[in-house]
Parts: structure tokens; C-alpha cells; sequence
């Protein structure tokens, strides 16, 4: 609450005191005045009882009174349009009166010292949990943050006997039950407040499901709700200055939020928060199939999931917001929404055997994105939104391996990066030496030792699908030079390259160590020290 006369007047309600309050004024603190008193400041308030004014007084400067009524207020002061005057009946007690004033003044100093211990926490570094603890040492109830779709993200101050089933099942499954969700679809009123453009706390009480009213505040940033701070008065009623720390917490975990977009989850619609929901859970088909009627959207052919990054550049919600807009009017029909820090796109692929993502269509999105320093992953075609998780990691794993490989783009289709995505997930988990071929990796230490280049011969043989005229002619070679240093390769080797299963095997190694070093093995010569940079050649 601010130190305003206005405020103050609010303040003392309880006393029903007759207010003439002609302009509104900041208050630092407050003085007993007695009758021979003549300098007064505008930045005070003045307590006395009227009895102690004289009629005599010239009036300077604004001045601000609280009057406990022992008798008339002098006409001069009544009269005064530099005078504003709280007037509380002489039968209250000036004692009480006064412990009350020191209360209200108190609640700015509580206030400040709370906003100036909240913002050493965000310069010092403290995540969103130690700020949820702390702002708990200061709000004295229990206080849980939810991202935009109402997911748990952190919680405070929660004790495990407090009687409360529905922040029970909340903290322990991590989102709403359903119980508690068609109460907040039925609070009209509620939902109106809580997409409105004025950014206020609202206290809500479901006194059939809740034992305890509930504020709740928006994480606000841009025009568009990150996340919900919801506040239990579990523990003690809501003061006054409870709406104002909920709202300043709330800016603190915006600006936490926005520097943390790996984790920023956003959903401006209902349709974005199904697709939201099912990528974090999975829902069944048929919880879809009825979701997707009461929203009356529908796929009917083939879609694709895009999942775009634009590296540093997403430096605040507002470029990711921008760039969701972006491709909201680029694929029209589409649906666009924010996950896990990427902007991700649902639209359609193929319709009644009718290809809908042209060469002519990715060729535009190209531009666009290169335009603005966008990368894009996209999935495998697929029926269906049940599998969408799936085939966002589709379009994940292409996006950070063509990253990874620092191949220029801007679009990386996963059917391209499919075998570079299987051979990074056998890195992960086995023993380089068991997955490269080992007459391979000999032939390539020849090469270095000897200069020759037999293993870039077979890797062009396998980039060109054996065809022996195109890699020929991708390195300026005769066909029969080529036919005959692709017999040389099969006796090193001591192996048939025209066998299906040994290419393979060739295949796998050369990604793996394309993987590996982060280059094209066109490159691998000129950039690598072999034995030395390559431990499994050792």
C-alpha cells in the first residue's frame, strides 16, 4: 500500500471519520502537532486533537491532519483548499488512534524492506525456488508458481498436514484436478479478470472445494500471462500489502522467466494448452478426439511438427512472441505456441494426397527464417495429434544435430537427420571402438599416413548411393580410376563394398566420426591429427 492520504482515509474506514480530502498527497511519516505549533511540512502527517488549532493560522503550503473532533474545526482550516483533514469522533480512544497510525506507516517500511531483500536475491543469482522461500518469510502463507498451462513449477511454505485436499493433489501430481479446473471454467468472472490488460491480484474462494481463499497473480510480460502465482491464506487473513508484494514478486519472476527461455512455456489459448498438456503428459486419444470437438479443430490429412530457434537472439519473451506471431501468419490454419523455450508449429503436411508443405512453401519459409536468423527442425508427416510428443522430439533432435554438426540450414528435416540421430544415441551410450568399423578407421589412418584417398573415395561412393558415374564425376575422376580404387578399397578392406550390410557399416562409422568432430569428413584431413584427436584410432 502507498503512503497516500487517500490510502490512509481507506485505512481508517473502521472509525468512520468524515473526510475532506481535496487532493491526493504522499506521506513520509507522521508528527503530534500541538497549539504552538506554526511550521508545517507537505510531506507529513499531522495528528492533534482539533481543540489544539488556532483559527489564527496562515496557510503556505499543502498540509495533511488527522483530527481527533474534541471541537469545531476552525473555519479556516475547514475552508482551506490547501488542507486536507481526517475528522475521527472524540469518543474514540487517541492512544488507539495512534498505535493505528504506526501500523499503517510500518506496512511501507515491511514493503520496502521486503522489495529491497527481493531484489538482492534476483543480483545475487537465487533461482525461482529461493525466491518463492523467501517471498514465503514475508507473505506468511504458502504460495505455489504455475506455468501458463498450470503446471507446477515451484512451491513454499507448504506443510504436509495443512488441511487442504486440493493444494495436496496440486503439489503431489503437478497440475489441476479436474475438479478444481471446472470450478475456474465456471468462474466467469475470474477468467475475465485474468486476461484482462489491468494486471491485478484477484482473490478467489470455492468454499466447496477450498478451505482457505486463494490470491491469485499473473506473471505478466508483453501483453501475454507466463506463469500464475497463487497465494493460500492458510496461515493468517490477506493484509493489504500482501497485493502489493504478490504483484512485485510477480515482476521479479517475469524477468527471471524471460532470462531463462530454455524453460518458458506459454499458452494464449485453450487449443495451446491441449497441445501443451499433451506434450507433457501424453493424454489418451479419445481426451483429444473430445477436446479438439469442444474446440472444433481438426487435421484431416497428414501434419508436421516445426520447432524453430533462433539461438542468442531469443534474449526475452518478446522475440519469441514475435517470432510465434510470425509463423501464426505465415501458416495459416496452423497453430503456433510456446515450449520449453522454442517456438513450435502444427500444420498441415499433405491433404487428400495433396502435398500442402511445397518445395515452393519450404523454399519461402527459408527466406523468412534466414531473415530473421531463424533454424528450424521438422518432423517425419504424421495423423493424428496423440503423437505429437513424439514428433516434436523428431523435430528436437533434428534441430540440435544439425546445430551440433554446425551445418548452415535454416531448415533441417528429420528424415535427413535420422541416421546422424541414431548414431549420436549409440555415442551416448556405447563405446566409440564398438561402433566404428575397424578396417575403416585403418584404412583412414593409411590415408593420413600415405596421403592417399581411399576413405574420401568411399565416403563420396556412399554419398552418392554407389552410383560409380556420379562420384566420378563429383571428383573429377575417370570412371575407371574410380572403378579400380573402389577394387583397391575392397582389398584393404577385405571386404565387398557391394555388400549392403559392410556399406552400412562404412555409413555408420563416417557419421560417427562426422558426429564426433563436429565436421563433414571432406573436412576430416585437413582438421584432424589422426591418432592423436581420434582416441578409438589408437
Amino acid at each position: 500500500m502507498q503512503l497516500t492520504i487517500k490510502n490512509l482515509a481507506k485505512y481508517l474506514e473502521h472509525y468512520r471519520p468524515a473526510s475532506k480530502i481535496l487532493f491526493d498527497a504522499s506521506l513520509r511519516s507522521f508528527k503530534i502537532f500541538t497549539k504552538e505549533q506554526t511550521d508545517f511540512s507537505p510531506e507529513q502527517l499531522y495528528v492533534g486533537r482539533a481543540s489544539s488549532l488556532t483559527d489564527t493560522y496562515k496557510f503556505a503550503d499543502r498540509i495533511n491532519f488527522v483530527l481527533l473532533q474534541d471541537a469545531e474545526i476552525p473555519a479556516s482550516f475547514r475552508e482551506s483548499h490547501l488542507t486536507n483533514i481526517i475528522a475521527i469522533d472524540s469518543g474514540h480512544d487517541f492512544f488507539s488512534l495512534i498505535n493505528d497510525l504506526q501500523d499503517f506507516f510500518a506496512q511501507r517500511e515491511y514493503v520496502s524492506t521486503a522489495i529491497t531483500r527481493l531484489l538482492a536475491a534476483l543480483a545475487q543469482g537465487r533461482n525461482i525456488q529461493e525466491i518463492l522461500e523467501l517471498s514465503f518469510e514475508f507473505l506468511g502463507n504458502p504460495l505455489m508458481l504455475t506455468d501458463s498451462t498450470h503446471y507446477l513449477v515451484a512451491h513454499a511454505g507448504w506443510d504436509e498436514n495443512l488441511d487442504e485436499p486440493q493444494w495436496q493433489y496440486y503439489l503431489k501430481q503437478g497440475y489441476i484436478s479436474n475438479e478444481y479446473a471446472l470450478a475456474v471454467s465456471n468462474d466467469l468472472e475470474f477468467r475475465r479478470k485474468i486476461i484482462s490488460d489491468i494486471v491485478t491480484p484477484v482473490v478467489i474462494h470455492y468454499k466447496e472445494l477450498f478451505r482457505h481463499p486463494q490470491m491469485v497473480s499473473r506473471v505478466y510480460a508483453k501483453g501475454v500471462n507466463l506463469a500464475y502465482l497463487t497465494i493460500l491464506a492458510a496461515y493468517r487473513p490477506f493484509r493489504e500489502t500482501d497485493f502489493e508484494l504478490a504483484t512485485i514478486i510477480c515482476d521479479l519472476i517475469a524477468i527471471m522467466m524471460q532470462q531463462a527461455q530454455d524453460k518458458l512455456v506459454v499458452a494464449n489459448t485453450e487449443i495451446e494448452s491441449l497441445l501443451i498438456d499433451i506434450l507433457k503428459n501424453g493424454p489418451d486419444q479419445k481426451y483429444i478426439e473430445e477436446r479438439l470437438d469442444d474446440f472444433n479443430v481438426h487435421f484431416p490429412g497428414e501434419i508436421c511438427l516445426l520447432c524453430l530457434d533462433a539461438g542468442e537472439i531469443f534474449d526475452s519473451a518478446e522475440k519469441m512472441f514475435f517470432v510465434k506471431s510470425l509463423m501464426q501468419n505465415f501458416f495459416l490454419g496452423g497453430i503456433s505456441f510456446i515450449y520449453n523455450g522454442k517456438v513450435l508449429v502444427v500444420t498441415e503436411y499433405k491433404n487428400n494426397n495433396k502435398l500442402i508443405l511445397t518445395a515452393e512453401k519450404v523454399s519461402s519459409l527459408a527466406s523468412l527464417l534466414q531473415t530473421h536468423d531463424l533454424t528450424c527442425g521438422v518432423s517425419r508427416p504424421f495423423v493424428g495429434l496423440k503423437d505429437i510428443k513424439l514428433h516434436y522430439e523428431q523435430a528436437f533432435h533434428a534441430l540440435n544435430t544439425a546445430q551440433h554438426l554446425k551445418h548452415p540450414g535454416p531448415i533441417y528435416f528429420y528424415e535427413d537427420y535420422f541416421l546422424y540421430y541414431l548414431v549420436a544415441s549409440m555415442l551416448k551410450n556405447d563405446d566409440l571402438r564398438n561402433i566404428c568399423h575397424p578396417g575403416l578407421l585403418k584404412l583412414i589412418t593409411r590415408d593420413k599416413e600415405k596421403s592417399s584417398s581411399y576413405a574420401i573415395s568411399l565416403y563420396l561412393y556412399l554419398q552418392h548411393n554407389g552410383d560409380v558415374a556420379a562420384t566420378a564425376q563429383a571428383m573429377h575422376l575417370h570412371y575407371n580410376t574410380l572403378k579400380y580404387r573402389l577394387q583397391k578399397i575392397a582389398e584393404i578392406l577385405e571386404a565387398d563394398i557391394s555388400d549392403f550390410n559392410m556399406l552400412l557399416k562404412c555409413k555408420i562409422t563416417f557419421l560417427a566420426l562426422e558426429f564426433y568432430h563436429k565436421i563433414s569428413f571432406t573436412q576430416y584431413f585437413d582438421k584432424v591429427s589422426i591418432p592423436e584427436e581420434t582416441p578409438y584410432l589408437l
